[in-house]
């Protein structure tokens, strides 16, 4: 994981257009530490929808197949793109520097067919629901725009991890607009993922995503 804007010494993350109104930031191979590495984040609005596409160094497989290549997926979204509003991040909550500065209203969960839903990041109740779609080696998520009310200019945060321990392996913050115009920055330019401290026998207590034990049983129960 790296920073999104440039903040001297540093250099911005690469980031490139595809086509008009889709913008791609790769993150660095090798910096997970569980078995998902992200590759890059891809987000365009199709028809209604803010879609990400989210792809991996490696085969993944959907969160119901419940196997060691089950991916769990939340996207934090700021939608004013200030940390002045909203509430601390998932993707911040597992991070060991603590707040990464991005202050989400909103948070999609990917958790599987029967548990994916866009929540109200300060209530945690469930304001609407996502589509996503899972292939070898990426996945989708779309979501409403009318649930954003109308906004596809925000900040966002990406932590994916293990569906069967539900524990991290990656994350990356990303913008919907360009360099400069909004984007948080990670804090530090070395940040350690929090997988390498609280979930590889390092110091500090074992964390998982905020995945409830009746989804897992749900999971267990389907595989």
């Amino acid at each position: 994981m790296r920073t999104l804007k440039a903040v001297a010494p540093l250099v911005i993350l690469a980031m490139s257009s595809a086509s008009q109104g889709s913008i791609t930031i790769d993150d660095p191979i090798g910096d997970a530490t569980g078995v998902h590495d992200i590759e890059s984040v891809t987000t365009e609005v199709v028809g209604g929808d803010l879609v990400f596409t989210i792809r991996l160094a490696d085969q993944i497989s959907p969160p119901d197949a419940f196997d060691n290549r089950s991916i769990l997926a939340l996207i934090d979204i700021d939608l004013d793109q200030t940390s002045a509003t909203g509430t601390m991040s998932e993707y911040s909550r597992f991070a060991v520097l603590g707040d990464s500065g991005l202050g989400a209203e909103y948070v999609a969960e990917a958790f599987g067919a029967s548990s994916n839903a866009l929540l109200d990041a300060s209530t945690q109740l469930a304001v609407g629901s996502i589509a996503a779609q899972y292939f070898d080696t990426y996945f989708t998520v779309a979501i409403d725009l009318a649930d954003l009310g109308g906004d596809s200019d925000l900040d966002y945060a990406v932590t994916v991890g293990d569906a069967v321990l539900a524990t991290p392996s990656d994350g990356l913050l990303g913008s919907t607009v360009a360099p400069g115009q909004g984007v948080i920055p990670e804090p530090g330019s070395a940040i350690v993922w929090a997988g390498i401290a609280l979930f590889v026998g390092g110091a500090g207590p074992r964390r998982r995503l905020p995945i409830r034990r009746a989804k897992v049983r749900r999971l267990m129960n389907a595989g």
